[in-house]
């Protein structure tokens, strides 16, 4: 398999990241972003990056889409949540999951829908993750995680809007996780509703990419030959 980093940040801490690579095992690590780039200078192979952002740098929320309007969701959430944050709009980082219930289920309150966190303190954190030895997959908030490790790794239940039961991902556990395990983390973490990125494409995608628009190109220009 081709090899991944975990990231999971803790705010206030003297090692505020730790990080578990999933090669054809696994190993955990923690530091400070020094050490963390120190341990990066050291490998040898480009990794897939998968990012737990902290409980306490995120907040979620319910939005309510108007049904004349719904087609432009992405574009009009951050004017729509706007009244229930205490930043302005332009002062976060929102991200829309799609989901959009039009009457809650057996009287609870709708599920939440929208997560916000800090439009600076995000691209800070972006920025200084930046390596060619990083290809950014996946950037979840930790609360859509479920850790089986040990009652001090799990996730504390506050009385805060969380995601939907069905959203949340088990974590392995890690005296009997296998191979199989991780990868299917991996790939529930890269396609959840809360991933807040688009999937850096492999080495080979931006050459794929354009080797298509020259075939569609050619394509069309024969058509055009053909028609006249």
């Amino acid at each position: 398999m081709n090899a991944a980093v975990i990231l999971s940040l803790q705010l206030d801490s003297e090692k505020p990241l730790s990080w578990l690579l999933v090669d054809d095992g696994h190993e955990g690590f923690s530091s400070d972003l020094d050490g963390f780039k120190d341990w990066l200078s050291d490998q040898k192979q480009v990794m897939s990056l998968y990012v737990l952002l902290p409980a306490n740098a995120v907040s979620f929320h319910h939005v309510d889409i108007p049904a004349g309007v719904r087609r432009s969701a992405n574009q009009l959430i951050p004017v729509l949540i706007e009244e229930q944050l205490a930043q302005d709009a332009d002062q976060v980082f929102v991200h829309f999951n799609g989901r959009i219930v039009d009457e809650p289920v057996d009287n609870r309150k709708p599920d939440v829908n929208t997560v916000v966190c800090d439009k600076q303190w995000y691209e800070l954190l972006k920025e200084s993750l930046k390596s060619p030895k990083l290809k950014w997959q996946a950037c979840v908030p930790v609360q859509i995680c479920r850790f089986q490790q040990s009652e001090r790794q799990r996730v504390k239940h506050l009385p805060l809007p969380a995601p939907h039961d069905e959203d949340v991902l088990i974590w392995p556990e890690d005296a009997v996780a296998t191979e199989a395990d991780f990868q299917k983390l991996l790939s529930e973490l890269r396609l959840s509703s809360w991933n807040m990125i688009r999937p850096d494409k492999v080495s080979i995608g931006a050459g794929f990419d354009i080797v298509v628009m020259l075939i569609a190109v050619a394509g069309l220009y024969l058509l055009n030959l053909w028609l006249g």
